[in-house]
C-alpha cells in the first residue's frame, strides 16, 4: 500500500479502472472516488490511486465540461487526459481536448 493518501475532495488518477475522479473516502481497505463534477460513486485499491498535477486537474475539469455542453456522460478517462498533455506539448500552444 503506498502511503500517500489524498484529502476529501482532491481529484486522483485511478489507475486500475484507468478514470480520474475526486478522493470521498478510505474505508475498510478501500478507496471511494467519485467523478470530478459529480455522478456515482466507485470504489478501488489504494495501490491503484496517483496524485494528478495541476494541469492534469485543469484538462479533466475542461473534459467534464466539454462532456456537459455535450450532454455526455462527465465520466473522464486517463487516455483524455494523457491526449490533451501531448497536444499542449507537441504544438507549445493549449488546444481542447477535442481538438
Amino acid at each position: 500500500m503506498n502511503d500517500w493518501m489524498p484529502a476529501v475532495g482532491q481529484p486522483v488518477k485511478d489507475t486500475a479502472h484507468d478514470r480520474v475522479g475526486e478522493f470521498q473516502a478510505f474505508e475498510q481497505g478501500r478507496v471511494f472516488l467519485r467523478p470530478i463534477g459529480g455522478g456515482r460513486e466507485w470504489t478501488t485499491s489504494p495501490d491503484g490511486i496517483e496524485p494528478m498535477s495541476r494541469s492534469e486537474i485543469l484538462n479533466a475539469r475542461v473534459a467534464v465540461a466539454n462532456r456537459r455542453s455535450r450532454k455526455e456522460s462527465p465520466t473522464v478517462k486517463l487516455l483524455e487526459i494523457g491526449d490533451r498533455m501531448g497536444q499542449q506539448a507537441g504544438s507549445g500552444k493549449g488546444g481542447g481536448i477535442d481538438g
